[in-house]
């Protein structure tokens, strides 16, 4: 009876071993699959930040073409002289209350909005020219022409009548 209680010992402690190998190469393997896991997230990080500095350049190259490159670029693109553009957005940020985004100056959101005016560009054209999603382009118009609205005592001038006595043929 000894004997085969022996063995049958023997038979469950081989068992467990076996077990507790199975468990220890699935903990291996489970920590080579986090460790790869890891490995690729951070890569991936990397790559999106690098295209996210990518996209910052390009948007700032197409900004400084598109108004501060020079007065006769800026006129052609924004219908208006860089020092007036400059004034527009003073007046936009003090009595418009519009306020830069974490990603986006005054100066872009009002380039962006004056180049669709100017040009009556769709929304997809300036995506693809300013590396923006179609959402941003659309609140950016939205926000500005908000803000231009509450600029309008100051950019607008009132009609005045033409008195019944005036002798001007014009």
């Amino acid at each position: 009876m000894d004997r085969l209680s022996l063995t049958k010992d023997r038979r469950v402690l081989i068992y467990l071993i076996i077990q507790l190998d199975m468990m220890d190469r699935l903990l291996l393997l489970m920590t080579m699959i986090f460790i790869m896991i890891i490995l690729e997230l951070k890569a991936t990080r990397k790559r999106k930040w690098e295209d996210a500095y990518k996209r910052h350049i390009v948007r700032h190259v197409n900004l400084n073409r598109i108004v501060f490159e020079n007065d006769r670029l800026c006129i052609e693109n924004i219908r208006m002289d860089r020092r007036t553009f400059h004034n527009l957005c003073h007046m936009v940020r003090e009595t418009g209350r519009l306020e830069p985004t974490k990603k986006m100056t005054i100066e872009e959101q009002l380039a962006i909005f004056l180049h669709i005016l100017a040009h009556d560009v769709k929304n997809r054209i300036i995506q693809r020219q300013l590396m923006r999603s179609g959402e941003t382009v659309s609140r950016v118009v939205n926000k500005v022409l908000l803000s231009l609205l509450r600029c309008q005592a100051l950019l607008l001038k009132r009609p005045e009548p033409i008195p019944e006595n005036s002798t001007d043929d014009h």
